[in-house]
C-alpha cells in the first residue's frame, strides 16, 4: 500500500479519488525529514569544529534539488546534472 501511495501524485489523486488510497505528499514530508536527519548527522560527525551556521548551509546545499541530483549521478541512480 505504501509503495502504491508513494507513486501517486497529488494532482492525479484529486482527479481519481476512488482509484488510490492516497497521494505521496505525506510520505515525501517524512522522507525529507529522514534525509535531513541523515545528512545532519553525517555533517555533525565529519565537521566537529564547524558551527551550526556552516552546518546548516552545507546541509541545505546537499539536500537541494541540484545537490541530490549530483549525488544520484555519482551512484548512477539518475541522470547527471551539468557542473
Amino acid at each position: 500500500d505504501l509503495l502504491e501511495q508513494a507513486l501517486v501524485h497529488s494532482s492525479w489523486h484529486h482527479e481519481h479519488r476512488d482509484a488510490a488510497l492516497g497521494h505521496n505528499e505525506r510520505l515525501e514530508f517524512l522522507g525529507d525529514a529522514v534525509v535531513n536527519l541523515a545528512i545532519s548527522e553525517a555533517l555533525y560527525a565529519r565537521h566537529p569544529d564547524d558551527d551550526e551556521g556552516y552546518l546548516s548551509a552545507r546541509r541545505a546545499a546537499i539536500v537541494s534539488t541540484t545537490g541530490l541530483a549530483r549525488l544520484a549521478g555519482r551512484i548512477d541512480a539518475g541522470p547527471r546534472q551539468p557542473s
